[in-house]
């Protein structure tokens, strides 16, 4: 788990560090491509936040799921203990 933390922060590192050097060389040169690369990152930062939100959406609905399958589980124990006592 932890390999996977590092090399998530390592590709996160380097595709800015990349993406950094891509803008300064781009914006330095033609006033056209300054356009691009802005529609460029606007696209980029829209796309991050749909990906995000769908993202979390899912975690939610898994969490809920599992919280139901939870208490689904604890009401069938309930049921079976008032059985057994009987």
């Amino acid at each position: 788990m932890a390999t996977d933390a590092v090399i998530r922060v390592v590709v996160a590192g380097v595709s800015v560090t990349l993406f950094v050097v891509a803008t300064e060389l781009t914006l330095s040169s033609n006033l056209f491509l300054m356009f691009l690369v802005i529609a460029l990152v606007r696209t980029f930062i829209f796309l991050t936040t749909f990906i995000n939100q769908v993202r979390i959406f899912n975690a939610v609905r898994a969490h809920r799921n599992q919280v139901l399958d939870d208490a689904v589980s604890s009401q069938q124990r309930a049921t079976i203990l008032r059985r057994d006592k009987k």
